[in-house]
Formats: structure tokens, sequence, C-alpha cells
């Protein structure tokens, strides 16, 4: 402490006391008053990093004194004065309370003094009186504005507030005796010790015998109130007045000295451990007694304040965060369960004593509590804030300030009434309104300021621990409704929405603080509320979201989320010891899992247009719904089921910690009853299968949330440590089961897509339909029953029938959306049991290894689905898969079982392809038959049409290293692909094997491959250099004149040795490979005709490069016909429609011949063809492809030219051919130059060392 502060401050304050006690003498205000005072209060803020001196407080206080007696008095002065004023006496009085304590005034004043009997108290009263006279208004001609009452009562709240005692320095320890009480002569939890020096005890005591005083205080509360539930008024008022009340209703009128120890806050730990203290009964129940006159009406008002004109979360935190622990203190103080004991409990129990000891004190007692009843005479009834009060005080007080030493404030003559009886019916007419205001206190949740949230948490924490039992009593005996819905319920809930993670972590870590501390006291009956909490947000969930109430559904997700993580985390210990109670009653078999969770998963199907939220390889562990609802609220009910699982999990290794034998069929009845329900629905059913992806999502949930706590390391570690068989057991129990579901769901798809028409319908043809055969099928059974004449058709009713041209194509286009429904949701649900297997097989670990054989084909088979979200999820789940079974990478996962897969494809070419088919062609006719639309074919993860496929994602996984063991394959694919080749899927999946067989064989280096290969590839200007050379030289050689040829010249001498040995294995199965492919150059689809295009060049280059041009050239001839035909002209039209003249337009040329390629392509996969066989077998097609190929290359480019620089309406859809208007609109070129440069590429490469 600065020992010259006092003197420093003294010398700056010297003049403008000075200065402004001579305007004092002044008849009327001088305008240099405001500028004086603003000076002065500006010293004093700055100077105040000391405490002020009593001399120095007393010298400053003079001159405002002489400025308070001019004419008029305090309501004379201006605003701006009046303002000035009080912010000078609020730095006063920071240091003016010293005076007023009992270490001060206790020398000097009798035991149980009055206001009267001490001089000091004399001054406090005067002052406080100023401030109720000022902030009342009086006489004043100017009414104080808004920052005159922000002064006012920040002066009567610094006054007022409670102040505790410093805390003295840490001294070093010492060996002697100490001054603590000792801990054993005490019970535990009796002795409170209140650090509060002001307002001293006898001070209030001497409040409470004066009636001016004790009506000022009481006048200022209800004034203050006003003000603060006033929502016009500035937020900085209303937090004013809100302080202030806080002062005066606890320390000073209810006498209480441990709920606001110190300043204008509420200490919600010290009013917790104070109530639940054994001892001070007559000291709470005396608090009470003072405090309950006004509690309606103080109720009301910060109600009014909580709530707000446009509900709670339009108040300003800055009001929220004061009003709600003043709101929690009042109830605590007036109605808790220490004060109302006596009368809550019947007449005759209280008549029963329930100790020995009692037998002799509890007459004393009695005796004790009712003498002190008695005692207890308080006035301020008589102005309690419902009643109506003058806007000014007393008459006795007057409107002018004397001087201090000689002001005597009158005293009452009258008697004071007794307060009124404290009893049943008391507290029944009491708590009514106080019930109402509790259930208003529900919109406060979802204000986001976190002081607020903090508020909250001081009010719920106070109101659950210390008044729970007198708000259970209330309900029943003034509602009469049942116990289970009381406010106890509401204000709980309160606390749990505050605890769930969408707060701040020190939010929800405070909150969670509490609910532990409240639980603590009584155990099973707090795990019985939180239950039937538990419980009820179960019940409504399903009702919020077939609502489409994302706030409502979002709000009872997250309660049920921290619900499952508080029980399992935070009350693990009390939820084991009462398992009949909380997650494990509510999950179990007997929880009414059958009830609830049914519900949810229909309302959560009831959607007509759910779908999977869009996922990546990053976000494919939280795979969730898309429906109505908005994202964040379908991931707060993702993450609530996740949250329930882990909770589940963690709740079985406690089991497992104290020695049960917990069963997987109880623990996880849960998502056992999701999966059995997901499998149970028909496939084929719309209803049935939103109900079954809503399923299925539950327990996919679930299941991953047990995963994140049973799947780490720690519990495996855990586990082989202790010795813990039995959660080792039950887990893999669970997860085995799992998995079987799994692929019996999968297994039971295949085998309903067999079932949808039986065999023997599946080739009939409709009746107006001629009969088809498909190669690969077996031929219909056909029956020698003649068909019978049917009864003729009434004709009558034709004139009344009109037939409209729409009336089909709406209907069929309804059902091929249906259809379209349909099959996204089975590739929805396909994609949540990805994940599910996924979970299992984290659980599982290397116990997993064994059920590969039986899942890791569909987990191929989906990588490869037409869906985004089951593509991602299967490549999320084989990482799992990988993880859980100590692969290192995926590839060597899949290549350690590629023996397997291969055989399982092969076998379903063989085997299972021609039935699913048969089944696919009766849904397709039937379709056909009901609806007039071309349905397709269904797919499943285990069908047979997805075998090729599965090879080829085996072979881009794993690379050349499988080549060996798909080579035993290819005999199948073979097969397959002759017997059915008329379909385009299962054509296009058996080419893109062998086109991968075929890549994979192209990367092995060929010892017999020609050097030229490996070569240096020329630069594109060289390319064209060369080729501009070749070109003019060609055009002089004549038509007739062979060209010369390298291969010729360095030909080397012909030998004896044969120059085409006997092919191998290998390079027969690359023959037979290639050869198949060439009837598919003509096939209907593009997609098909490029993969035969491909397939067709990397045979070239193969053969070609191990010179077997025996079986290449064959080939290569038989595939020429078709190659000109996909360069947009057969060879079999006249070779005079080749020739593009300049005049020529694109209109004439399309018009001359009807083009017989309209892919692009396709153009550009047939020119990559040509270069590849001229660079590879030029000695033979070379002059072909300059006599045929050329002219339509040159065709080609005239039309994409025209096309693409002229705009598409130039083309008259009448001028041209019957299909040239179709080719017109079909052409797409997405880069022209693309084109163009493809076919350069191929005559460029036909033979760069040749232009000699």
């Amino acid at each position: 402490m600065d020992a010259g502060a006092p003197q420093r401050v003294f010398q700056a304050v010297k003049p403008l006391c000075v200065t402004l006690l001579q305007h004092t003498s002044a008849p009327q205000v001088s305008v240099e008053i405001p500028n004086v005072l603003c000076t002065l209060a500006g010293v004093l803020k700055r100077e105040h990093t000391t405490p002020f001196t009593p001399s120095l407080i007393h010298y400053i206080f003079y001159p405002i004194s002489q400025l308070l007696r001019m004419r008029d008095g305090l309501f004379g002065l201006p605003d701006r004065v009046r303002e000035l004023i009080f912010v000078i006496l609020g730095e006063l009085v920071q240091d003016w309370w010293h005076a007023w304590t009992w270490a001060s005034v206790g020398a000097q004043a009798p035991p149980n003094p009055t206001l009267e009997q001490v001089q000091a108290w004399k001054v406090w009263e005067q002052l406080l009186l100023l401030g109720t006279m000022a902030l009342s208004g009086g006489g004043a001609h100017v009414p104080n504005s808004a920052e005159t009452l922000v002064a006012i009562m920040q002066f009567l709240a610094c006054a007022l507030a409670p102040r505790a005692a410093p805390r003295k320095p840490q001294e070093e320890e010492w060996d002697g005796e100490s001054e603590l009480p000792d801990l054993e002569a005490i019970d535990d939890g009796e002795c409170i010790v209140s650090t509060q020096v002001y307002p001293p005890a006898q001070l209030v005591c001497a409040v409470h015998e004066s009636r001016v005083a004790l009506g000022a205080l009481t006048h200022v509360v209800k004034i203050a109130l006003d003000t603060a539930s006033n929502p016009k008024i500035m937020t900085v008022l209303r937090c004013a007045a809100l302080e202030l009340a806080t002062v005066l209703a606890i320390p000073w009128i209810a006498g209480d000295r441990h709920i606001v120890s110190s300043g204008p806050c509420i200490d919600a730990e010290s009013c917790i451990a104070y109530y639940r203290a054994k001892g001070y009964v007559g000291e709470k129940e005396r608090s009470a007694a003072l405090l309950t006159p006004i509690l309606p009406g103080m109720a009301s008002a910060l109600i009014r304040c909580v709530d707000g004109p446009r509900g709670a979360r339009s108040v300003p935190a800055l009001v929220l965060m004061r009003a709600l622990p003043l709101l929690a203190a009042i109830l605590v103080v007036c109605v808790g369960d220490v004060v109302t004991q006596s009368f809550r409990v019947p007449e005759e129990a209280q008549s029963l004593p329930t100790r020995l000891e009692d037998f002799g004190v509890q007459e004393e007692e009695t005796m004790a509590i009712e003498e002190a009843a008695s005692a207890l005479t308080v006035e301020e009834s008589q102005v309690a804030l419902e009643m109506d009060l003058p806007s000014h005080l007393d008459s006795s007080l007057s409107p002018t300030v004397e001087p201090l030493q000689d002001s005597t404030p009158a005293t009452p003559s009258t008697p004071r009434p007794s307060t009124p009886p404290r009893d049943a019916a008391w507290l029944q007419r009491t708590m009514q309104p106080v019930l109402l205001s509790l259930f208003a206190l529900g919109p406060v949740r979802g204000h986001e300021h976190p002081d607020v949230q903090y508020a909250l948490i001081a009010m719920a924490h106070m109101l659950l621990a210390l008044v729970p039992q007198t708000l259970a009593y209330a309900w029943i005996h003034v509602t009469g409704r049942a116990p289970t819905h009381n406010p106890i319920q509401h204000i709980l809930c309160l606390l749990l929405d505050t605890a769930s993670d969408a707060h701040p972590v020190d939010v929800c870590n405070n909150a969670r603080q509490a609910i532990a501390d409240i639980v603590s006291t009584e155990p099973p009956e707090w795990l019985a509320r939180l239950d039937t909490a538990l419980r009820n947000a179960q019940d409504r969930l399903p009702t919020a979201v077939r609502g489409t109430h994302d706030e409502e559904t979002q709000l009872l997700a997250r309660r049920i989320a921290t619900l499952a993580s508080l029980l399992s985390t935070t009350l693990a210990q009390d939820q084991l010891r009462h398992l009949s109670l909380g997650m494990l009653a509510q999950f179990s078999p007997h929880g009414g899992v059958d009830l609830w969770g049914r519900a949810f998963a229909h309302a959560l199907g009831a959607c007509p247009s759910m779908e999977a939220m869009p996922i990546d390889a990053s976000t494919a562990s939280s795979l969730t719904l898309k429906t109505d609802l908005e994202h964040g609220t379908q991931q707060c009910i993702f993450e609530m089921a996740r949250a329930c699982g882990a909770a589940i999990a963690r709740l079985l290794v406690g089991i497992a910690q104290s020695e049960c034998v917990p069963q997987y069929q109880h623990v996880f009845h849960a998502p056992l009853y999701f999966l059995t329900q997901g499998e149970a629905q028909p496939r084929r059913d719309a209803y049935a299968a939103h109900f079954a992806v809503a399923c299925f999502f539950s327990v996919h949930a679930l299941v991953q949330g047990a995963a994140d706590v049973l799947a780490t390391t720690q519990l495996e570690t855990y586990t082989a440590r202790h010795g813990k068989r039995a959660l080792r057991k039950c887990v893999h129990t669970f997860a085995r089961h799992c998995v079987q579901v799994i692929v019996q769901v999968w297994t039971d798809d295949v085998e309903e897509e067999h079932e949808i028409v039986p065999p023997e319908r599946a080739l009939v043809a409709a009746p107006d339909d001629a009969p088809h055969m498909v190669k690969g099928l077996d031929a219909p059974h056909e029956t020698g029953a003649l068909v019978k004449p049917r009864v003729p058709v009434d004709t009558t009713v034709v004139d009344s029938v009109r037939l409209h041209a729409s009336g089909t194509a709406p209907q069929a286009a309804q059902f091929v959306r249906a259809q379209q429904r349909l099959d996204g949701m089975h590739a929805l649900g396909d994609a949540f049991l990805l994940s599910l297997l996924g979970s299992a097989a984290s659980l599982l670990g290397a116990s997993f290894r064994p059920l590969l054989l039986k899942t890791l084909y569909p987990v191929l088979s989906a990588l490869k689905s037409s869906e985004m979200t089951v593509r991602v999820m299967a490549g999320y789940t084989l990482q799992r898969i990988a993880d859980a079974c100590a692969y290192p990478t995926v590839q060597s996962l899949v290549l350690h079982h590629a023996d397997y897969v291969l055989g399982a494809a092969s076998h379903r070419l063989v085997s299972g392809l021609s039935t699913e088919l048969r089944a696919g062609i009766a849904q397709m006719q039937l379709a056909k038959a009901m609806h007039s639309v071309d349905a397709q074919l269904p797919s499943t993860l285990l069908g047979a049409r997805s075998a090729p496929w599965v090879l080829v994602q085996v072979m881009q996984m794993v690379g050349p290293e499988v080549l060996p063991l798909v080579e035993d394959a290819v005999d199948e694919v073979l097969d397959a692909l002759d017997r059915f080749h008329g379909y385009s899927e299962v054509s296009d999946g058996l080419l893109a094997v062998l086109a991968r067989i075929l890549d994979m064989l192209a990367f092995e280096k060929s010892p017999q491959a020609p050097a030229a290969n490996t070569a240096r590839n020329p630069s594109a200007p060289e390319l064209l250099a060369s080729f501009a050379f070749w070109l003019e030289h060609d055009r002089a050689v004549p038509s007739d004149t062979p060209v010369p040829h390298d291969d010729q010249e360095h030909a080397p001498a012909s030998t004896d040795e044969e120059l085409n040995p006997p092919s191998t294995r290998l390079q027969s199965v690359v023959t037979q490979m290639v050869l198949r492919c060439i009837p598919f150059l003509s096939h209907g689809a593009p997609t098909i005709r490029v993969h035969a295009l491909v397939m067709l060049e990397k045979g070239v280059q193969l053969l070609a490069a191990q010179g077997r041009t025996a079986e290449l050239y064959p080939i290569l001839h038989a595939a020429w016909p078709l190659l000109m035909a996909r360069l947009g002209v057969r060879v079999t039209q006249n070779p005079s429609r080749l020739r593009v003249r300049r005049t020529d337009s694109s209109a004439a040329i399309l018009r001359d011949a009807t083009p017989s390629e309209q892919d692009a392509n396709v153009w550009m996969h047939a020119t990559t063809t040509l270069g590849t066989m001229g660079r590879f077998s030029a000695d033979v097609f070379a002059k072909p492809i300059l006599q045929q190929a050329w002219p339509r290359w040159a065709r080609l480019l005239y039309v994409l030219d025209q096309l693409t620089a002229q705009p598409r309406p130039a083309i008259k859809s009448d001028t041209l051919a019957p299909n040239a208007a179709a080719f017109g609109s079909s052409v797409r070129i997405v880069d022209t130059h693309a084109t163009y440069g493809q076919v350069l590429l191929c005559i460029v490469h036909r033979d760069a060392s040749r232009p000699t």
C-alpha cells in the first residue's frame, strides 16, 4: 500500500472541494457545478487505487452534503448534477463501509444496539434514505434520466453489498496449537464458517427493528424489480436494478450471510453447502420467515425478466445471468426442503420420533421453534410487492437531507403485525404461482450465451439440490397430478439439455458436475428420475421426427445422448449398483425397446424422399440419412444412437469388471432388435424397405458407438491382462451374430430375386408379343395343351370408353420413379450393412479372419456399385477389415484371399448367372406387361451379375501378381460371354474382365518384342515433319507400285527355323479373348463397342510384340469391316460416297449416306485401334488404311468441322436423310481437338521411318 496515496489524493481533490463549496452558497445552481463534479468524479476514479481514509471521505462528502442542502434540496438540482453526486458517493462508499462494521462500532455500542444508538449507523441510514428518495423521484421537476438511475442504483448496491474478510497471506507452518475448532468436536457438515464482515448481524437486526429503514429497503426492492422487468428499459439499468435487488433481498431483508457472501452475485456453492448443513435450522427458518412476504412479487417480477415479451431468447444475456440465480436463491431461502420439512410431513409422522435420543429433546426443540416463530414480527408483510405502495416514502421522511449529525429519523409508534403462519396451507397457496413460473423457464435453454448457460446451471443446481421435496409435495397437493411429471423433471431436463455436447466444453462440464453432485445425495431416487427423463425423451422423439419438428428433435436427441454419456461415465458406479434403472434397463429386453424402437424406426422411415447424406472417404464413419429433417437434426439423431451404443459398451466393461457374466442377448438387445426387424422386412415392398433402412441405420450407429469403445487397443490389452474372457466372449458372440445376419440378408436378396416369378413363367411371352429366344438360357417349357376358347367379349361398353393417348405415360413414369426409389433404398440399406460389417470386424479383431470367406466377396462387389454411397462405404469397410485382421494394406488382404474370391466369382458365372437372368427377364416382362416400361435387371451384392466386376476389382487392386490365378477363370468368362452376350450389363462386365487381363499382360516385358518398341518416341514436330514428307512421297508413287518397307530392307535372312512356333497357354488365351471381342464391335451399346475396341488394340500390341502373326492377322482381317463401320461408313456402301468435295456441305454428306456410327467416343477409339495396327502390322494393313480408312477420317473430320463451326440450328432437318437429324443432334464433341488429334496420331504413327 502506497503511504503517500491519501495525501496525493487530498492535494488533487482539495481545490475542487473548495470550488464546489463556494458555489453552494449561491442562491441558484451555478453552471460550473457540473464541470467541477465531473472533474472530481474523474479524479476519484483515477486515484482510487488504494482505499480512502475516513478523514478523506468526510472531507469530500462535506461539500456534497452542502450541495444537497441548497434550495429545493436534491430534487431542485439538475439531472446531470444528481447523476454526478451519486457517482461520487459510489466511489466513497467503496471504502466507507469499514466504518459500519461491528469491528468499528462494537466498542462504543451497547449489546443489541439500534440505528439511533450508533452514530455511524445513523449516517448509513441517512445515505440509504437519500438513495431511496432519489430513486423514487420525489418532487423532482425533471425526472431522473436512465444514466442518473444507473448511478443511484450502483451507489445503493455498492453501499449495501456484502463484504468478506480479506484473506490472510499464507504463513509458514508451525507446530503450535491451531486456532480453528477441533474437527472431532463438531459433527460433519454442521460447521459452516462465514467470512462476511459486512453487513454485521447487529446492523441487520437493527434495520429490522427500524420501520423506516426496513420500509426503505423493501421499497427499493420493488422499484428495482419493476425496473428490471420492463423490457423497454436499457440493459445497463436493468442489470443495475437486478444487482441492487440481489443485495437487498438476501443479505438485508432475509438476513442470510452465506448466499451472497461478497459483492452482488449469488454464490451457488456456498448456498448449497450452507443449506445442506445439518445445523443452523433456526437461522434458516428465520430467513425464510423474513423473506416470505415478498416472495410472490419477486418471483413474478423475475419471471417477467426471464421470459420477456418475445421469449427468453430475446432477453439480453446480462439480464438473464442475474435474474436466474436470484430466482433460485429466494426459492431456496423461502421454500427450501429444510425450512418446509416441519409442515410437509403429516402430523402423525411428526409426532413419532425416529431415534432414542429424540424422546428427550423432541419437546424442547418444539418449544424453542414455537418461541422463535412467535418472536418473529416483521412489518414487511405490509409492504409486499403485490401491494400498492406510494410513489414516495413515509411522510416522516423529509424530502430534503438534513445534516447527518443532526438527523434523527422518526421511529414508528404503532406495533407491527405478526408474520402469517407458515403451514401446509400457506405452502400450497405460495407454491401455486411458483410452480407456474418454473415451467416458464423452458425457453431459457435456447439462449446461446455462455454466461446465461452458467446461470441456468446454477439455478437448476440450487433448486434440485435444496428444494426437490418441496416441489414434489407442492405439485401433488396443488395440482393433484402424477409425481412423474412434476417441476423436478422439468428443471432436471433443463440441466440435462445444458450438459449436452452442443454447448461449450466448460459449460458442459459444469452442468455434468452439478448433476453428479445432485445424484450423489440420493442415488436411487435421482436415478429413477433420470430413468423417467430418458423414457419420456424416447417416447416423444418419434412424434417429433414424424412431425418434422427440427428444434424439438434436436433437443430430445441431445438429451438422450447426454443421459447415455452421464450414466456410463460420471454416474457409472451408481448405474452399475442399480441395474434396474437407467440405460441398461431401457435397452434391455424388458425396457420396451420393441415399443419405442419400432415407433422410432417407423417415424424415421416415414419420409418418402429418404436417401443417404453425401459422404466421402473422410466422412464415411458418420454415414447418416437425409430426410425431410435438417442436416443438423439428422446428425443429432446419429450422434444420439452412437452415444447410446458407446454407453452400452462402457457399462458392459463395468459389468465385466464386477466379475459378472454378461449375456450378449441382454446387453445388446437394442441393436439385435433393430437388426432382426430390418432382416425380416420384404425387400420388394416400398414401405417395408424404408422401415428396414431405418432399422439398419439405427443398428449401424449403435454398433459403431460400441466399436469406438470396445475396439480400442487399451481394452484389448485389459482383457488379455486381466483374463476377462466373459467380456471377450460376449462381444465376439454379438459380432459374429451380426455378420451372420448381414450375410443372410444379402443371401435372401438373391433368393428373393430368383423367386419373383417361377421359372416356368419366366420365358412365357405375352399374348401380343412374339416369343424370343435368348442364347444361354434354357428353352421354354412347352405343353401340348390347346388353347381353349373363352367367353366372347361384350363390346357394348366400347362406346362409353374413351382412350387417352397419355393414359399410361404418367402411370409408367410413376412406376419407374418408384422402382428407382426402391433400388435406392436397397443400396442405402447395403451401405449401412457394410458399415455394420466394418464395426463387427473391429469388435472381433483378428478373430474376423475366418469370416472373410463369407464377407469379402460382397464387399468387393460393392466397390463397383452404381451408387456412390455404397462404393465409399465398401472402401471404408474394407480398410477397417484390413486393420482389424492385422493386414498391412488392403491389397495384401485381397491377395491373401484372391483364390477364394476368384473361385466364388467363377462359380457364380457358371451356375448362378442363368438363374439370375431368368428371374430378371421375368421381372422385366412383368413390368412391361403391367406398366409398359422396360425395367432394369435387379442387382445384389451376392448376385452372379456382379461376378465380372469382382474379378475386375481384384485385378485392379492386386495387379499382375494375381494373373496366374485369373487364368483359371478365363474359360468361365469366355463361356459366359458366349452364352449371355445378349445382355449389355453382363457383356460389359465380361469384356471389362478380358480387357483388364490384357492390360496386365501388356505391362509384362516380352523377350520377343521388337527393338523398335523400346526406342525413343519421336517428338510431335518430328512426327508431323516425317508425316508430311511421307505423304508427299506417297502421292508421287504409282498406286500399283508397292511401297518399300524398312522391315523388308532390314529383314533377316530366312532360315529353316519356324517363324511361328507353337503358342503357349497364355498366348492361346489372349488369342481367344481377342477373337471373342470381334462380334461386340457391332453391339448396340456404345460402351461395349468401346470395350471391344480397347481389347482389340491391346491384343494387337501383345500378339504382334510376341510375333504371333499367324493368330493375329486372321483376327484383324475378320475385324476390318467392323472397324470401318465404326468410322461412319460401312464397307458395303458405294465407295464414291466416301469422296468429300469442298462444295459439299455437312447436310449433303449426311444425306448421301446414313452414318453407321453416331458415337464420337467410338470414333476416337476406332482411330486409336487403327493407329496401333499401323504401328505393329504396317506390312499388311498399310495399304488398306490408306485406301479405306483415310477417306473415312477425312469425311469425319469434315463433318465434325461443319458441326462444330456452324450453329446446330443451321442444319435443317427437312433437308437431311431420315436419320441425319438424329445423328446431327446426337453428336456431342467434348473436345474437338481431341478427335482431330486421335486421327492425326494414327496416321503419323503409321510408320515414321518410311519417307524414302
